[in-house]
This record gives structure tokens, C-alpha cells and sequence, in this order.
């Protein structure tokens, strides 16, 4: 009897028909993935604020407007940003939402809404949208602790600085004409120095604070200091 060689049977290429599977679950992902990016509905937001300019220290209100035709209207959160800085996020009421800031430096600010979508609604951010921001003005006062006073008494000068936004920093310098006395750092918009060294006669004080680049300068009138 002849014998009948056995065939040699190549095993099944799995790994291809797990590619074409692969392939094919990516597919559906990326179509259903198309199919849910399309039914969002484009949003438009837009961006107003008030007062505008302001002045450093000043509270900004910044309202931004979201359209959208979805069912409901949009819904979420907007975030505020001035450059790359971000000044806040508020919810939307509405279709509204409003960030009120005073954190703004002086200068120029230039703040973008975007709205972050939701399930109904894509995003979108509004134009930038120009904050002129002024420094702060201020005004400078000084008082002696007494006046007239005598030849080697202790007199205590006070220098306050004030503004209608913001609580001064920085320091004051306090002159006797144009001779520099004492220079002090401010402490809440108040500064003090204390001499008994002045000579008889009169001293024309006055107290000069510096500002910084969000405040402005100002020199306090003269003070007559009598000295018997």
C-alpha cells in the first residue's frame, strides 16, 4: 500500500485580520467622531467693557455675549484674558457673562473672551477688545507734630498720600527747601520722620512721593516749620 505524505498547513494570518479589524474600528471612531463635531452648532462671541478707559485700581466690568441657535441657548463658561495673562472665568447667565477685575496694570490691555463650548455648542472667542487703563492720581500732604517748636524739641513730620483707587506704595521723600531730610517707605498711604535737629529759624517742608509706573506722582504745599 502507498503511503500518502501529510500536507504542512501554514497557520491562519491573524495579525493581518487584526489589522483589517483595526483599521476598520478606526474608521467607524473617526466618522462617528465627524458625526458628532457636526452636529454642534457655531457659536459667535463678542466682548464689550465699562468703564473704558479706567484708571489703575479701578474696577472693569468686562461682558461678554455668547450667540448661539442651540436648543436651550449655550451654556458653560467664558475665560478672560489680557495677552497670555488670564484675569478670570465667569459663568454664563444667559447668554451673558461678566467678569468684574481691577487687577489691570496701566497702560493697554487687550482682553479676549472664549467661550468653552458645551455639548450643544462649539467655541468661539470674541475680538480683542482695547482697555485704556491711566494711572492712578494721587495727592500728598504733611503735617508737623508741632509748630512752632524750639531748638532741640523733637518734631515729627507725616506725609499722607491718598488716592480715590487705589492705597499708595512705594516712599516719601521729606525736604527742607531743596536739602533732602529723610526718605520713607509708606506704610497704608502714611509716612513719618521725626527730627531735633533743625535750627532756629523758618523751614519750608514739604513731602514728595515718587509713584511707580501704575500711580502717579505728587508733592505735597510747603509746610512753614518755626523754629525759636
Amino acid at each position: 500500500m502507498a503511503t500518502v505524505p501529510l500536507l504542512k498547513c501554514k497557520p491562519p494570518k491573524r495579525q493581518k485580520k487584526q489589522k483589517a479589524y483595526l483599521l476598520t474600528f478606526v474608521s467607524n471612531v473617526a466618522d462617528a467622531t465627524v458625526s458628532i463635531l457636526s452636529t454642534l452648532v457655531p457659536t459667535a462671541t463678542s466682548l464689550s467693557s465699562n468703564p473704558n478707559p479706567s484708571t489703575y485700581g479701578q474696577s472693569v466690568a468686562f461682558v461678554a455675549t455668547v450667540e448661539s441657535s442651540a436648543p436651550g441657548g449655550p451654556t458653560g463658561t467664558v475665560t478672560f484674558k489680557n495677552g497670555s495673562n488670564t484675569l478670570g472665568s465667569a459663568t454664563l447667565s444667559g447668554t451673558t457673562a461678566v467678569l468684574n477685575t481691577a487687577n489691570l496694570p496701566a497702560g493697554t490691555a487687550s482682553v479676549v473672551a472664549t467661550y468653552k463650548g458645551d455639548g450643544r455648542s462649539q467655541s468661539s472667542s470674541s475680538d480683542p477688545v482695547l482697555q485704556g487703563v491711566n494711572k492712578a492720581v494721587t495727592t500728598t500732604t504733611v503735617v508737623s507734630s508741632r509748630n512752632p517748636s524750639k531748638v532741640g524739641q523733637v518734631v515729627k513730620f507725616t506725609a499722607t498720600v491718598s488716592s480715590p483707587t487705589v492705597i499708595p506704595t512705594g516712599a516719601v521723600t521729606f525736604l527742607d527747601g531743596v536739602t533732602t531730610l529723610s526718605t520713607v517707605k509708606l506704610a497704608r498711604g502714611k509716612a513719618s520722620y521725626s527730627t531735633s535737629a533743625l535750627s532756629a529759624g523758618e523751614h519750608d517742608i514739604t513731602a514728595v512721593y515718587g509713584g511707580d509706573s501704575n500711580i502717579e506722582g505728587s508733592k505735597s504745599s510747603v509746610l512753614v516749620q518755626s523754629v525759636n
